[in-house]
C-alpha cells in the first residue's frame, strides 16, 4: 500500500480507500468493529432527528439552535471514523484528481 497521497499506479489518489483499508485495520485488531459501526449508527439518527426536531421546532416558531448544534457535533463525532472521515477524504479525492487531470 502506498501511503504517501494515496497514490495509485494509474497516477489517481485514492485516500479514501488508504483510510478504509487503515481503519479496517485498526478495528479489527482492536475488536473494536463492531462497537464501531453501533457508534455510527447512533450518530446519524443523532444527526437525522436533530434536522428533523430543528425544522419542526421552525415551523412551530420554537426554534433552539444551540440544542440542534450540540446535538450535531455529538453525532459527527460518533460517525467520524466510519462516514465522515471517507465522506470527506472521498470528496477530497475528486478535487485533487480533478487538479491533477488539469495540469498533467
Amino acid at each position: 500500500m502506498n501511503l504517501i497521497a494515496g497514490a495509485t499506479s494509474a497516477n489517481q489518489v485514492d485516500l479514501a480507500k488508504s483510510w478504509s483499508t487503515v481503519w479496517t485495520d485498526v478495528s479489527g485488531a482492536t475488536g473494536f468493529s463492531k462497537f464501531s459501526s453501533l457508534l455510527a449508527i447512533v450518530g446519524v439518527l443523532l444527526v437525522v432527528f436533530s434536522i428533523g426536531r430543528y425544522l419542526w421546532q421552525r415551523r412551530t416558531g420554537q426554534s433552539q439552535h444551540q440544542h440542534v448544534l450540540w446535538t450535531l457535533v455529538v453525532g459527527g463525532v460518533l460517525v467520524l471514523p466510519d462516514v465522515l472521515i471517507p465522506a470527506l477524504l472521498a470528496i477530497a479525492d475528486v478535487i485533487i484528481n480533478a487538479i491533477i487531470n488539469i495540469l498533467g
